[in-house]
């Protein structure tokens, strides 16, 4: 009977052993995918920060482009006003000079043909 009972008390305790055991797995298999899904969560934070911060540099890029293009742009238009302008003022100097030359012309025959003095 006390070889019984010595038996039955090892077997207990190595049933107690084995549930604490499995418990104590439990409970790390339970840290391990708390552990797991927190790094998850932090990695999927963390890639939507990189990503914003992507997004954010892409858009900077874009606005640059954009800001260099508008000055090309206005630089054209302001190159192009000069140049017409430059052009005008080089057409109102040709006629200019073509009505002063005509007119030297006119006064020069009026002068010889009716003998008149202008000067």
């Amino acid at each position: 009977k006390a070889k019984a009972a010595v038996e039955a008390r090892k077997i207990a305790a190595a049933e107690k052993e084995r549930k604490q055991a499995l418990e104590r797995a439990a409970a790390e298999k339970k840290q391990a995918a708390a552990k797991a899904k927190a790094a998850a969560r932090k990695a999927a934070k963390t890639k939507e920060k990189l990503e914003q911060q992507r997004r954010l540099k892409q858009e900077e890029a874009a606005r640059r482009r954009e800001e260099k293009a508008q000055a090309r742009v206005t630089m054209l238009r302001q190159v192009w006003q000069d140049a017409r302008k430059a052009r005008q003022q080089q057409l109102q100097q040709i006629e200019a000079k073509r009505q002063a030359d005509l007119l030297t012309y006119v006064q020069t025959q009026l002068e010889e043909r009716f003998d008149i003095d202008f000067v």
